[in-house]
């Protein structure tokens, strides 16, 4: 991966849901090794009501997408991108149709933040 060579030419939102099929493809086989290696080695995953995290660190990530393993694909609702380097989305888990914001942080390709927050209290468990 390189690490914002296409900060020009890739858009927030593409980047975003890029993401997101590669987290699907990791619920579909159990295999979340290429949405961690899309962090930075700093980067920062934050669940908003939740009791886990923040997760500090792309290894901490790996860590916590190992002890709790999504069962559930994201279906993206909407994205605004307010800034060059931040992209804010609504989702819905497909399964359990709970809904939320997703707000993404990036330096070009290369994601540097994601927090999630959910609408209710009766969503999935956390999942980086």
């Amino acid at each position: 991966m390189t690490t914002g060579s296409t900060a020009a030419t890739i858009s927030g939102d593409k980047l975003f849901r890029d993401h997101i099929a590669r987290f699907n493809a990791g619920v579909d086989s159990g295999d979340f090794g290429p949405t961690i290696d899309a962090f930075s080695d700093d980067a920062v995953f934050t669940f908003e009501g939740r009791s886990l995290g923040p997760l500090r660190g792309r290894a901490e990530i790996a860590a916590g997408s190992r002890e709790y393993p999504a069962t559930d694909w994201i279906e993206v609702i909407s994205t605004t991108e307010p800034d060059e380097s931040t992209v804010v989305a609504r989702f819905r888990w497909v399964r359990a149709s709970d809904t939320g914001t997703i707000t993404m942080q990036h330096r070009g390709d290369v994601l540097t933040a994601i927090t999630v927050t959910f609408d209710g209290t009766s969503g999935p468990e956390v999942h980086p």
